[in-house]
């Protein structure tokens, strides 16, 4: 019924333009869509959301999770409402600060709506020893 967002070729090199991973979702009669977003001159990668209430028009691009290091690369991105009532986006984080352990570290952020992720921190998931 329409284009949510457009990119170049597949290429994972910071500084290319393709938009991936689109994961879907409803909420508040809203349809949204996160994915994988490497448009931005700001970030090699970020996960970037778009609304939509007909499916014919979009929203603007809202940032998800967008860190200020540039080479960090959130991607693939799950999201689900949980047991207390809030909202849960996991995904992961290429070259994160703890690449020793993982090359693609697994994060997550909580926020009161699937809308506010942008605004939630991020933390690693990490099994206590």
């Amino acid at each position: 019924m329409s284009v949510v967002a457009t990119g170049g070729a597949p290429n994972t090199d910071n500084g290319a333009t393709p938009v991936w991973e689109p994961f879907i979702g409803i909420y508040d009669n809203q349809v949204l869509v996160y994915y994988s977003d490497q448009r931005d001159p700001l970030h090699g990668q970020k996960l970037s959301l778009q609304t939509s209430h007909n499916l014919l028009q979009w929203g603007g691009v809202i940032n998800a999770v967008a860190f200020a290091n540039y080479t960090q690369r959130p991607g693939m991105a799950t999201v689900a409402q949980i047991g207390n009532g809030k909202w849960m986006i996991s995904h992961e984080v290429g070259l994160a600060p703890q690449g020793d352990l993982a090359p693609y570290a697994v994060h997550y952020s909580i926020a009161d709506s699937p809308l506010e992720f942008g605004s939630a921190p991020s933390h690693l998931l990490q099994a206590r020893n």
